[in-house]
This record gives C-alpha cells, structure tokens and sequence, in this order.
C-alpha cells in the first residue's frame, strides 16, 4: 500500500504545473455571475422528501455519533500470541482427524479383504 503511494506521489511531483492567465479567471467569474443572474435557478424543481428520509437520515447521524463514543480496547500482545497458537493447534487437530478418518478407512478395507481372502480360500 505504502508502494502505491509513493508511486501516485512521485508521479504528481512529475507532473508540470500550469496556472492559467487572469482572462481565464476573468471568463469563468463572468460565466458564473450570469449564470446566477439567469433564471435557471428558479426553474429547478423543489421537492420534499418524505418525513421517514428525514427519520432515517437522524438515525444514521446518531448511530455514527453512537459509534465515535465507543470506547475501543486494544488486548495485550500476550492474546493476540494466544489465539495465534490456538488456531495454530486448530489445524494440526484437523490434519490429526483427517490421517485418523484415513487409517480407520484403511484399516477397514484390510479387513474386507482379508474376511473376503478367507471366504474364497476355503
């Protein structure tokens, strides 16, 4: 992640910079304040949301300040090394069970066989 930044900085380092003259700024404050003048903005639509957007917008609000308020705890080093040993002897376990369930199932086509050998030998 840090490569990816440093990548996207470097590269707008090497970027060239470019101001454009005043005339510029000049048009785009002209266009603005016609734009203002005009009446386009009177010809938008105003529209009511219903009260229940309203109710959930204050919910949402008042769930996140809920959340900032939390208080957070950080457990020691010593769980951490716990769980990860933990989860460690999990999978052992597994393959433990997974070579059992494999000797059971051998050992019960040993068996099969060998009942299977003696039917057909006598």
């Amino acid at each position: 992640m840090e490569q990816n930044r440093n990548i996207l900085l470097e590269a707008l380092r090497k970027l060239p910079d470019y101001t454009p003259e005043n005339n510029a700024w000049e048009a785009v404050a002209f266009k603005l304040n016609k734009i203002s003048n005009s009446s386009k903005p009177a010809q938008l639509i105003e529209i009511t949301p219903p009260e229940f957007i309203w109710d959930n917008i204050d919910n949402e609000l008042n769930f996140q300040e809920k959340c900032i308020k939390l208080n957070q705890y950080v457990p020691p080093q010593k769980v951490w090394e716990n769980i990860d040993n933990h989860l460690s002897i999990e999978k052992l376990t597994g393959v433990k069970r997974r070579v059992f369930q494999l000797m059971i199932s051998s050992m019960a086509a040993a068996a099969i066989f060998i009942i299977g050998f003696f039917i057909f030998t006598t």
